[in-house]
């Protein structure tokens, strides 16, 4: 004998009906003329402000667009050089990390330390 904890939990069968009734309700709403969007603006007074705020906004930043001045070109930046060789720029790593591009400018041989 098994002692099934599930046994007698099934699923709940829908009423025959329910099928019938869902079908009428999509065809009915099938059926029905759905709004546009200028009915909707017309019937609608919040979304006539919404729609009067987007355009007032979108004028606005077209407006504000004209105005702004024209960018200046901003030059390369320029890196430093010692005895014709340039500089690495920052990247954020210590001097250990960058022992191997600093080797030509302290004129020394790169030594492994560890530590």
């Amino acid at each position: 004998m098994t002692d099934d904890p599930f046994r007698g939990l099934h699923p709940a069968r829908p009423p025959s009906e329910l099928r019938e009734r869902v079908l009428a309700a999509a065809r009915d709403a099938a059926i029905e003329q759905q709004t546009g969007l200028l009915e909707a603006l017309l019937a609608d007074r919040a979304l006539r402000w919404c729609a009067v705020a987007l355009a007032a906004l979108a004028i606005a930043h077209a407006a504000i667009d004209l105005q702004v001045a024209p960018r200046l070109a901003v030059p390369p930046r320029v890196r430093p050089t010692i005895d014709g060789i340039q500089l690495m720029p920052d990247g954020g790593l210590t001097a250990a990390d960058q022992r191997q591009d600093l080797a030509p400018l302290v004129d020394r041989p790169v030594t492994r330390t560890e530590g």
